[in-house]
Parts: structure tokens; C-alpha cells; sequence
């Protein structure tokens, strides 16, 4: 409970769409930019929240779908397995406001607003939704079930992982500050340039700028 409010209390910030056009924006960022700048995207809330829950030992998912409306939108969920009934308990988190539903249960369909479920995932797995009805109220979380679950091969998601690094900083002997400000300058616009070659906008969020600082 207390992981789910404190992503509640981080503000929504809807991303500004990347391009020329004024489509949905799918790119994500990173946890460490989250907390910095103290603001998300629905998407970021999610991804924030299951990280904590995996952190506190829960089977946590993030969980790519809709609402009752269409509207693309992603929530959490959490997985309860009961070996001896042969049973899953779900549990749905919703990052935005802190709040939890379970899943087929009295306080499930009446007032949550989730429509359809395309996908689950965290860090080490991915699962595709191949049942024949999507919708939630319907969906099984039998993630083991191949006939309602296709699962991405472990393989790949190891190699995605093994991409993502952090690059070592070394020291640079300069400590001026107009050396600071000549060196992001120069990265802003090499950046900027490089980006518009391919046809994308560039959006600089100056309370951010201390992670281009050496």
C-alpha cells in the first residue's frame, strides 16, 4: 500500500509527442529521470510501481491494455498463487491513485476501468494475450496456459537486458563553469541536429539538465 501511494503522489505529466506529427509519444523514461524530475506518464507510474512490488518480493506485472473507453493505458498487476486450490488471486494496481481491485471480485467490474489486455511484463518476462477474448472481465492469468499466453523467449529478453548499461563517467581536469555551459551547449545542439535529420523534434527539460553535467 505504501509503494502504490507514493507513485500516487508523483505528478502526471503527459509526454510532449516526439516528431513532426501529434501522435502518442511511446518512448519511456528511465526510473533515475522519473525521480529526478518528480513527474510521469502513466506508463512511467506503472513501470515506477512494479518495480517496487518486485522489490517487496511480489509477482508484479506490468500490464499493457485499455480501458472501458479504448483509451490506451497501463496499470499493474500483482500475482497470488495457491498451489493447493490451483488458483491465481490478481490483484490490480493503478499507479495514478494508489488504487487496488481484485480481479473477478466484488469490487472488480463495478468500478475499475479496464477494458482489454494485450500484454503482461516485467524484467525477465514478456507475455502476449492469445486468448479469444481479451476483454478483462473474461481474461485468465494462467500465464503457464501456452493457449492463452504466448511467452517471448527468454534468450531475447536476456540479450535486451545485457544492452541496457550505464556508461562509466571518468574525470575531466576542467572546472570552470562557462566550460560547463560550452560543453551542453554543444551537446544540445549536436544532439538537436542529429535528431532532425531523421525527422524528430527535440523537447529539453531544463530541471534535467544537471545529467548532461559531468
Amino acid at each position: 500500500g505504501e509503494a502504490s501511494r507514493f507513485v500516487s503522489l508523483i505528478e502526471f505529466s503527459r509526454m510532449q509527442p516526439l516528431g513532426s506529427g501529434s501522435g502518442r509519444s511511446e518512448v519511456w523514461a528511465d526510473m533515475h529521470t522519473v525521480l529526478s524530475s518528480r513527474r510521469g506518464d502513466v506508463e512511467e507510474h506503472a513501470i515506477l510501481l512494479c518495480n517496487l512490488l518486485l522489490g517487496f518480493r511480489f509477482e508484479a506485472y506490468c500490464v499493457i491494455g485499455t480501458t472501458l473507453a479504448g483509451d490506451p493505458h497501463m496499470w499493474v498487476a500483482t500475482l497470488e498463487r495457491d498451489s493447493e486450490l490451483n488458483r491465481v488471486k490478481v490483484t490490480f494496481w493503478e499507479s495514478l491513485t494508489g488504487s487496488r481491485y481484485t480481479h473477478g471480485g466484488s469490487d472488480s467490474a463495478s468500478v475499475h476501468k479496464y477494458g482489454k489486455i494485450g500484454c503482461v511484463f516485467n524484467h525477465e518476462s514478456f507475455y502476449a494475450n492469445v486468448q479469444s477474448d481479451d476483454a478483462v472481465r473474461a481474461c485468465s492469468f494462467d500465464l503457464n496456459n501456452m493457449s492463452h499466453w504466448k511467452a517471448m523467449d527468454p534468450a531475447a529478453i536476456q540479450e535486451i537486458r545485457r544492452r541496457k548499461h550505464v556508461p562509466e563517467l571518468s574525470h575531466v581536469p576542467l572546472s570552470t563553469h562557462m566550460m560547463e555551459e560550452v560543453l551542453e551547449q554543444s551537446l544540445r545542439d549536436l544532439i538537436s541536429k542529429r535528431r532532425g535529420l531523421n525527422g524528430l523534434a527535440t523537447h529539453w527539460d531544463e530541471e534535467l539538465s544537471q545529467l548532461l553535467s559531468p
